[in-house]
């Protein structure tokens, strides 16, 4: 086979963060054959916590653009809090997979079969990433890009408070 994929994960040192990809390290990274990148504040949390060859810390990283767009899938294993998260939604604006937790894509309007793979054990993170290596799908996924730009970009919740504050009879 080729080079192990990429997989990214970005994220700040909040606990549900360091939490999702302490388990997946844990649980998954073994198992599978990729290098892991971890970006921001996270990195430097675990860096003093997991030392593992597949692993490669970047902490801060000043344009993130990049690092995403060479990453080959993003991964979010988050299993605690609330609401929206805002790696997905980047994710989702470079078009890239995406493997996530279903707590991961709370609140998304997408369909999860096309964006990536759900994934809530173990098993399903081993199983996607499996697939995805030996499909070597692009890295560019064309539903998410097209997701983020009709639903989650700036000029299309813009239209939408529009609407909902404005009653749609108001053009700006």
């Amino acid at each position: 086979m080729g080079s192990p994929l990429t997989c990214l994960f970005v994220g700040d040192a909040w606990f549900a963060n360091l939490h999702g990809i302490q388990w997946f390290i844990d649980n998954v990274l073994d198992k599978v054959d990729i290098r892991l990148q971890i970006a921001g504040k996270a990195s430097e949390v675990l860096k003093q916590q997991s030392t593992h060859e597949k692993i490669e810390y970047l902490g801060f990283v000043p344009n993130l653009s990049t690092v995403i767009i060479d990453a080959d899938i993003v991964l979010a294993p988050i299993f605690k809090g609330g609401g929206m998260k805002v790696k997905i939604c980047e994710a989702l604006m470079f078009g890239k997979h995406i493997l996530g937790t279903e707590e991961a894509f709370n609140g998304y309007e997408i369909d999860l079969e096309k964006v990536g793979a759900v994934c809530n054990t173990e098993i399903e993170f081993v199983n996607a990433i499996n697939k995805f290596s030996n499909s070597r799908e692009e890295k560019f996924n064309e539903y998410n890009r097209n997701c983020f730009l009709n639903k989650y970009s700036f000029q299309a919740t813009y239209k939408e408070f529009n609407k909902v504050l404005f009653d749609g009879n108001q053009q700006q």
